[in-house]
């Protein structure tokens, strides 16, 4: 299992709307693939029509990242100004744009910069740049496949998966590029970080013959399980943090 492959355009296939009400999912459900929209409480699936792709609202729910990919260009980031939190698009804006495929962008927690995974360097690295895509600063130099970044709720740090011999396990590094430290390590894959408010990050577990969801705490020390055996995830399994809530998709 991969979680970032960039041919998804973000990994996990999923996101909260800004207002955390209801989630929004890719499917081929009906043949061809599409955005769809159900209630965070359970309800009818219908059509996503506001929202291009799936990406990464800021803070206050007024800007939208995401990546789509034209009939001649690779996937881009673009960034899409809303005329209410979560509301309708007013202007689009391709923000960064390369020969190469550029995926999974975040705004950070003040709306100020943006974390992403670009294939430029020749490999899968993270990046970051202004919130206009300006200033663009190669974050990671791991020469793996690394993707997911998610930033930190004080937006010091952003955590990632990055892909080693023996599978998928979780990093962090500070915002200016420093300070990388290894949040997990062994023979079961990890991937797909999310970061607590309290600045735990959660993570999806693959272990033999299942996959659970895990918690680690900051800068690594394993805290515990998230979930018990009861609510174990299958591998396309994923999780997003909206208003203090972890979700698990399975």
């Amino acid at each position: 299992m991969k979680c970032s492959l960039y041919q998804d355009f973000g990994c996990g296939k999923l996101m909260w709307t800004a207002d955390g009400r209801s989630i929004i999912f890719a499917s081929d459900k009906d043949a061809l693939p599409a955005l769809f929209r159900v209630s965070a409480r359970g309800g009818p699936v219908q059509r996503e029509l506001i929202f291009p792709a799936l990406g990464s609202f800021t803070k206050d729910g007024l800007r939208f990242v995401y990546s789509e990919q034209t009939s001649v260009d690779p996937p881009a980031i673009w960034r899409a100004d809303l005329d209410a939190a979560g509301g309708r698009t007013l202007e689009v804006k391709k923000v960064i744009g390369t020969q190469y495929p550029e995926l999974d962008a975040q705004p950070s927690p003040d709306g100020t910069r943006l974390v992403w995974m670009s294939m430029r360097a020749g490999h899968e690295e993270i990046w970051t740049s202004d919130a206009s895509g300006r200033d663009p600063v190669q974050l990671t130099h791991v020469e793996r496949h690394s993707g997911t970044p998610r930033w930190s709720p004080d937006g010091k740090w952003v955590a990632f998966d990055t892909y080693l011999p023996h599978g998928p396990q979780i990093f962090v590094i500070d915002a200016e590029g420093r300070n990388l430290h290894a949040i997990t390590s062994g023979a079961d894959e990890n991937c797909v970080p999310s970061w607590s408010p309290r600045r735990q990050i959660h993570l999806l577990r693959i272990e033999p013959h299942r996959s659970v969801a895990s918690m680690e705490t900051f800068p690594g020390e394993r805290h515990r399980d998230a979930v018990d055996e009861k609510w174990w995830l299958r591998p396309a399994g994923i999780l997003r943090w909206q208003r203090g809530v972890l979700l698990a998709v399975l």
